[in-house]
């Protein structure tokens, strides 16, 4: 296949059409780690745990970035302080871990808690866009699909965390 404007390469000696899957998901992955920066941006001058765990998402989507791009299984083990397992219990159990049930920003969200539910939003659709950019489900893909479904719970925690704080300010 002779690349042109139409193709892109999805790695050395396979070029494909701009509109594949993969490469699909590679945008998605890109925007997602520009919404981190957004929401960094957004927490840098409070700073704290907020900031440092929106930092550490961002860092995870820059080793995803890689990952997905070498096809090498990603290697989680967590972040805020929980483990990839655990991410997924307190995520989906706000109730038992932090008193709170499950919550959605409205129109006077801070700046902060507008930034961690749009990054939420944009790994759930980034983890949509690695559904269906691997649907053989390889080992590697996998631990992709199931690296952001984490971060996605993570960023419900910081939300959680932010709610917390904003609370505790008024």
């Amino acid at each position: 296949m002779k690349n042109n404007e139409m193709q892109t390469w999805l790695k050395k000696g396979v070029a494909v059409s701009k509109g594949d899957a993969r490469i699909a998901l590679r945008g998605e992955i890109d925007a997602l780690y520009a919404e981190c920066v957004c929401a960094c941006a957004a927490a840098r001058e409070k700073g704290g745990f907020v900031f440092e765990g929106l930092a550490e998402i961002a860092n995870k989507v820059g080793e995803l970035m890689r990952c997905e791009a070498l096809c090498e299984g990603m290697a989680f083990d967590g972040v805020l302080g929980y483990t990839a397992k655990e991410l997924r219990e307190v995520s989906q159990n706000p109730k038992k871990y932090f008193g709170t049930d499950y919550f959605w920003p409205d129109e006077n969200a801070g700046a902060r808690m507008a930034a961690a539910n749009r990054l939420r939003t944009a790994i759930r659709r980034c983890e949509r866009e690695a559904v269906r950019a691997f649907p053989e489900g390889e080992d590697w893909q996998l631990s992709v699909i199931t690296c952001l479904n984490r971060l996605s719970g993570a960023a419900y925690i910081l939300m959680i965390k932010i709610k917390a704080e904003e609370q505790d300010d008024h």
